[in-house]
């Protein structure tokens, strides 16, 4: 039923008291936060969990003052975004940098055909580590750009930047990957 309305409309039903419209929002976007946050987090699952959990609890309470006429998506990706922010600025929470063998141990969503596996895997392996080294700022952009293929206008208005500085983080953070894998070779 909920299916082929768009967010927004789900999202104003929502605070009309279509408490239905709810299960449809965490079936839309509850994966979706889940794997961003594991992503920026640096492959903590039970933080993602946390944090995604939480990011649907402030969807509940802000709901009253989310306005409609805007898009959904930014909003509640900027909900997640803060959220993960405040966990890392409290000092016993601060990030620091994985190991390679605690990235080597990251789940690979994707299953590659026998014939890549060692190739694709090796890959995956360097590349996640290599995410894992550039500052939040740029690896949460990467993250929304080209795992959750989130547009740059929408990224600036979820993490509330200019999007000149969205497309300097993110040009930034590529070229230290590119720049990281190609060192490797």
């Amino acid at each position: 039923m909920y299916q082929t309305l768009s967010d927004e409309t789900v999202a104003l039903r929502l605070q009309q008291g279509d408490h239905a419209c709810l299960e449809e929002l965490i079936r839309r976007y509850y994966p979706a936060l889940k794997r961003y946050l594991y992503r920026v987090s640096g492959g903590d699952s039970a933080l993602s969990e946390e944090l995604a959990q939480e990011t649907m609890l402030q969807l509940i309470k802000g709901l009253p003052s989310y306005d409609s006429g805007r898009p959904f998506r930014p909003w509640l990706y900027a909900i997640a975004t803060n959220l993960l922010r405040n966990h890392f600025k409290r000092p016993e929470h601060r990030y620091q940098h994985d190991d390679d063998e605690a990235v080597e141990r990251l789940p690979d969503e994707r299953e590659p055909t026998p014939e890549h596996f060692s190739v694709a895997a090796e890959t995956s392996r360097r590349l996640e580590a290599e995410l894992q080294r550039l500052p939040i700022q740029q690896r949460q952009i990467i993250v929304l750009r080209y795992v959750e293929e989130l547009p740059l206008v929408e990224i600036a208005q979820m993490l509330d930047l200019p999007l000149g500085t969205v497309k300097s983080r993110l040009r930034l953070g590529i070229d230290r990957l590119r720049s990281a894998l190609e060192d490797e070779r």
